[in-house]
């Protein structure tokens, strides 16, 4: 089975190539594209190049022109007028700086999660001790949302306090004392818990 579809393969990639040649046989031979056909060169086709004057010197107006290469026509700079001063921003750069040498403190502490104990044999087969084990982990989880939403609404509040002192629009001071107040109505409903 597998010998008939390999050469019926063969067979049609040799139909298919054959159709291919006689084509190309039949659209060059028809046309009179081989009279005009430009003969292949073995040398690398380059761009043509502008007929410009020379910068430096100038050609008398009775004489030929000549082709001049790319380098004759960029304009000749100093190294200062190639290279010029960028503005820069002393704070700026000690800020990037400071920030390479170690880090940026607005980015999360990369830390690795300890792993958590699994259960054993027994508390897998007792369910009232199970559920135990879950009842613990779900407290853990829900002392370090409290632990991290009190961090981040007091951080909100500095905020707040702050962009009061520097006259920020209301509607963000709004939208800023919003998410303290969710933050700290979902710390309260944690601790009816």
């Amino acid at each position: 089975m597998n010998r008939k579809l390999w050469r019926r393969g063969w067979i049609v990639s040799a139909v298919f190539c054959a159709g291919c040649v006689a084509i190309g046989y039949f659209f060059l031979t028809s046309t009179d594209a081989l009279k005009d056909a430009v003969p292949l060169s073995s040398s690398p086709v380059a761009a043509p190049t502008a007929e410009l004057p020379s910068p430096t010197s100038a050609a008398p107006a009775g004489s030929s022109k000549q082709a001049v290469t790319q380098e004759e026509n960029l304009p000749q700079l100093d190294e200062d007028e190639a290279y010029p001063e960028l503005p820069t921003d002393i704070e700026a750069l000690a800020s990037l700086s400071a920030s390479i040498e170690n880090g940026d403190r607005r980015a999360p502490p990369i830390t690795r999660r300890a792993p958590e104990k699994m259960p054993d044999a027994e508390t897998l087969a007792d369910h009232e001790a199970y559920a135990r084990l879950e009842a613990q982990q779900h407290q853990r989880v829900l002392n370090n949302f409290r632990s991290a939403a009190r961090d981040k609404a007091d951080e909100l509040e500095r905020l707040i306090a702050e962009g009061r002192a520097r006259g920020v629009a209301p509607e963000l001071l709004q939208e800023a004392e919003a998410k303290r107040d969710a933050l700290l109505g979902a710390i309260h409903m944690i601790n009816q818990e």
